[in-house]
């Protein structure tokens, strides 16, 4: 609130454009973590893991 000659003004700003690139950011990074756990171990979809390792 600001003050001048005894009127008194609310300034209001809208939230920076990186607010919203943050939120975004999360988002995918959550959809990520949800994707690689339904998947198990992370494999690529439609790949399983040999259950017989060369060593």
């Amino acid at each position: 609130m600001i003050e001048s000659r005894g009127e008194t003004y609310t300034i209001t700003e809208n939230p920076p454009a990186s607010r919203w690139g943050m939120v975004a950011l999360f988002l995918l990074w959550g959809g990520s973590l949800a994707t690689l756990a339904r998947n198990g171990r992370g494999e690529p979809n439609g790949s399983t893991p040999d259950p017989s390792p060369d060593r």
